[in-house]
């Protein structure tokens, strides 16, 4: 009889997402899915509407042996478990806990990944008032139920961990990963007196630190030296931002894209390095930003802020320059990197780190290590 392995999500998943936080679970699911062939595992998925996982839930209780089932592992939503549905009623409160108690009872781990914490943070958390309350309360309880139940708990970065409060010792990082199929190595130039790419693909709020990699570009093009910054972003949020990016766009280095997929896939080809801009804060310090990720699966080297957990990362592995958040800063990483024997270094060491530490099929099989202990 071969062994199972439960993978829970509780919200619908939708293929041909764009947002890192919704591609995530469809990528471990499908590494799940490829390591089940590979081992001689079986995995069952439950995912959807609550209605729809009450009736999948109902078929395991009523046919798979438990015995069989090595673990279940669950990624949370950015809402509470119980409001997942697109009108957020609650239509079975106490689904999740009594699957909570059969795995208890039957001794199947339960591996968590916690996805953000954002409701904590004044800043981050758009609602206000009693709504806030009510709602930081039900965030809450939803904390205390997977603490309770988790044999271990996945965090983005174990910064996190410093505002959950969670056993340390049942607490481990999960950071995004590369697709092993995005393995394309960006052409190399050997002179910097060729034009140098750059790309910039994600959000261009306040928090991303747009003005101040703006301004860093303009100063290391006004050294003499060309380099070019493609900036990805969508529609909406550059018609927000256009203030900012209007003195800019008479500059011949600054190039705007609203690309997807293919479209994308061409500029990061030609990028020589990315770069993250990202605002140094409490919140940011724990992020780990999924393009950092995507950056590393097309094997481009990265001039990154030093925000803790996205900095850990680029030191630790050698995957590019830490500045600080501040142009002048990011322009020095910028110059620093034109420097073609250390954009060779990096180069590498970001081709090594792909092939070793981040593929999605690292990340599920950090998950199963953790959950099967023998």
């Amino acid at each position: 009889m071969k062994k199972k392995v439960i993978i829970y999500y509780p919200f619908t998943l939708i293929k041909n997402q764009t947002s890192g936080s919704k591609v995530r679970p469809l990528k471990i699911l499908n590494a799940f899915k490829n390591m089940a062939e590979e081992c001689g595992l079986e995995i069952i998925e439950i995912s959807g509407t609550i209605t729809e996982r009450k009736k999948q839930l109902k078929l395991i209780y009523s046919f798979e042996n438990p015995n069989n089932i090595l673990f279940c592992y669950m990624e949370n939503s950015t809402l509470p478990i119980w409001l997942t549905d697109r009108d957020h009623v609650p239509r079975a409160p106490f689904m999740e806990l009594n699957f909570f108690r059969y795995l208890n009872h039957n001794s199947i781990p339960l591996g968590v990944f916690y996805r953000d914490a954002y409701w904590k943070f004044d800043n981050e958390y758009v609602f206000k008032g009693i709504k806030r309350s009510i709602m930081r309360l039900i965030y809450s309880v939803e904390l205390k139920l997977l603490s309770k139940y988790a044999s271990h708990v996945f965090l983005p970065s174990k910064q996190m961990n410093n505002y959950l409060n969670l056993n340390n010792n049942l607490v481990s990082s999960l950071p995004p990963a590369a697709e092993k199929s995005a393995e394309k190595s960006s052409t190399y130039k050997d002179s910097v007196t060729e034009t140098t790419n750059l790309v910039y693909v994600g959000g261009i709020n306040d928090r991303y630190g747009l003005k101040e990699m703006l301004e860093a570009v303009d100063i290391v093009n006004n050294t003499k030296v060309e380099v070019y910054l493609h900036l990805v972003c969508r529609r909406h949020e550059y018609l927000q931002q256009i203030k900012l990016i209007q003195k800019y766009l008479n500059k011949e280095w600054l190039k705007i894209y609203h690309a997807f997929e293919n479209e994308l896939e061409e500029i990061y080809i030609k990028a020589d390095f990315g770069i993250i801009g990202l605002k140094k804060n409490i919140y940011n310090d724990f992020a780990v930003p999924v393009k950092l990720f995507e950056y590393i699966s097309y094997c481009l080297p990265v001039v990154a802020t030093s925000c803790n957990a996205q900095a850990e990362i680029i030191r630790n592995e050698q995957l590019g320059i830490v500045t600080e958040d501040n142009s002048d800063s990011l322009a020095e990483g910028i110059l620093e990197m034109l420097d073609p024997d250390k954009r060779k270094e990096y180069k590498k060491n970001v081709e090594d780190a792909l092939l070793k530490h981040h593929l999605w099929e690292h990340r599920v099989e950090q998950i199963y290590s953790t959950l099967v202990k023998d």
